[in-house]
């Protein structure tokens, strides 16, 4: 039986929906360290889950690595994994800033989700991932910090801790979160490390190599990185020419008011550009052409956005 790429799944909060695969890729800010102890890592892997519950998706496949992280993920829309990516920056760089005293490694970077639309392409996606492994220097099927050893391992149970038996305040400090853990399947090692297995969606990439390991480690071997790079990380971030972004733009003005851009106000304008600004590959005097605007306007407006959102995040801190 062919592999199907889109599949129904029951997501998170319990319905049951059609899901495409998505990839996102988190960098730091001109290269810096996302992570620079065990710890980091640790909290960064626990996080993906965490966000990834309360974006409603699911992980497929995932690595960390020094300064950049990729998931793979189940999800309805591409709106969703915006959520993932804008939560995960946030919740993760309020972490960083609280234990380094620096600011968030992810600050100024967008997180632009890719939904991978051929088979071809999502098994090199996931032959890839796990390959970041090497950018510190570990052997793959050794590194800590990547879901490789989730898959094709699953004759045996986890034998660790049910996320789910912690009490309130073992959950708080093991995942740094006030969120309600009682309902997820997940396990923790007798270091408190999230099992990889017991939280990804092992089955899909399984299914997806036909069930067959080998075929799997055959591809991790193999994978064209620079291809992968190309297509995951640098063909989203791509800025489109005028015309194609205008089209953007109308399309997610017909998604959120089922109107014309030229027929809404200023106001919605002014959502439209925040939102554009802070997940496309766009400059202001772009959006100055696309929605009419002036420049200067527009710098004054992103810049006093920017500040205000950094301030929420921090008055927000507490609550996560």
């Amino acid at each position: 039986m062919p592999f199907i790429r889109q599949q129904m799944r029951t997501l998170p909060d319990g319905s049951v929906r059609q899901v495409s695969p998505y990839h996102l890729c988190f960098e730091g800010m001109r290269k810096t360290l996302l992570c620079k102890e065990d710890e980091d890592y640790d909290c960064f892997v626990k996080y993906i889950f965490v966000c990834a519950l309360r974006c409603n998706v699911i992980v497929v496949s995932y690595a960390v690595v020094s300064n950049h992280a990729h998931i793979l993920v189940l999800s309805p829309d591409k709106a969703s994994c915006y959520r993932l990516g804008d939560d995960l920056k946030r919740i993760y760089g309020m972490y960083f800033t609280q234990n380094h005293h620096e600011e968030s490694p992810m600050a100024g970077n967008k997180v632009i989700p890719f939904e991978i639309r051929s088979d071809r392409h999502l098994r090199n996606a996931m032959a890839y991932i796990p390959r970041n492994a090497e950018d510190n220097g570990g052997l793959i099927s050794e590194y800590r910090w990547s879901s490789f050893n989730a898959y094709f391992s699953l004759s045996e149970e986890c034998r660790g801790r049910r996320v789910r038996t912690l009490s309130t305040r073992e959950t708080k400090r093991t995942f740094r979160t006030n969120l309600s853990l009682k309902k997820v399947p997940w396990e923790i090692d007798g270091a408190g490390s999230l099992i990889p297995a017991s939280a990804c969606d092992h089955r899909y990439l399984e299914d997806a190599f036909l069930n067959n390991e080998a075929f799997f480690l055959r591809l991790v071997g193999s994978v064209n990185v620079s291809e992968m790079q190309e297509m995951l990380i640098l063909a989203p971030r791509m800025k489109l020419r005028d015309s194609e972004f205008r089209k953007e733009a109308e399309n997610l003005c017909q998604e959120w008011f089922q109107t014309r851009l030229s027929e809404i106000s200023r106001d919605k304008k002014i959502r439209l550009i925040v939102h554009l600004d802070r997940t496309r590959h766009c400059s202001i005097p772009q959006l100055a052409r696309v929605f009419g605007l002036d420049r200067e306007e527009l710098t004054q407006l992103l810049d006093h956005g920017t500040r205000r959102t950094a301030s929420a995040q921090n008055d927000g801190m507490a609550g996560d």
